[in-house]
């Protein structure tokens, strides 16, 4: 087994017992992970939770928060911060009313014309929504995949490089999409954050930051033999 076959089949396993539960990972609705992929931009998921539940139960479809006030939006999700999060979300919601016969479109062009949204929240949509095979980057799963697998990456900005979206579209296992990056997403918030636990890591023996790690910390000295 190669290591990429080795990467993907231990996050898959790791995932198994450790699976975080949000109710947008549990409904099918397209709009409702739409809405939570914008309140999750840049926000850990447990400030977003209650956040979605309200504005959710209260909007739950295009129409409806089309036709809300800015200031009763701004009311819901101004907790999280991102000013123009609200208007981001209202105006998204006017767009597929007027444009997409109220449904979230369910491809990359149509998605990337809402406001608020680029490439990855776009590909989450695809991905969660409509159950495609498609890579999702951000910081946080740049992180994984460039320690793992010491990728060279020129960016400043990993998430923004396209070699590291194909390297990671490489990684999808077919049919898997969806689990593959809720796995990849769990693993960067519980184990790979930016001060990484690994001592509790699955993956430590084939990552290459943790084994340059070890080795800096326990140097071979020269009068060894």
């Amino acid at each position: 087994m190669n290591k990429r076959s080795t990467f993907v089949e231990r996050i898959l396993n790791w995932h198994r017992n450790n699976r975080r539960n949000f109710p947008w990972r549990e409904t099918s609705d397209p709009f409702a992970k739409l809405i939570a992929e914008i309140l999750l931009q840049k926000t850990p998921a447990e400030r977003v939770l209650p956040v979605f539940i309200k504005l959710n139960s209260k909007f739950p479809t295009p129409h409806e928060l089309s036709k809300a006030g800015l200031s009763e939006v701004e009311d819901l999700v101004g907790a999280l911060g991102l000013k123009k999060r609200a208007i981001y979300l209202l105006k998204s919601a006017k767009t597929i009313v007027d444009k997409f016969n109220g449904k979230v479109p369910d491809n990359l062009n149509d998605l990337l014309k809402l406001p608020g949204v680029g490439l990855y929240t776009a590909s989450a949509v695809l991905c969660f929504a409509f159950n495609r095979d498609l890579p999702i980057v951000d910081s946080n799963i740049a992180r994984i995949l460039t320690r793992v697998f010491a990728l060279n990456i020129s960016s400043k900005r990993p998430q923004l490089d396209k070699s590291l979206w194909e390297f990671a579209a490489k990684l999808i296992p077919k049919g898997m999409g969806p689990r593959f990056n809720e796995a990849l997403i769990d693993f960067a918030a519980l184990i790979c954050k930016s001060k990484p636990r690994c001592f509790k890591c699955p993956l430590l023996d084939i990552c290459e930051y943790a084994l340059k790690t070890k080795k800096q910390k326990n140097p071979i000295k020269n009068n060894e033999k």
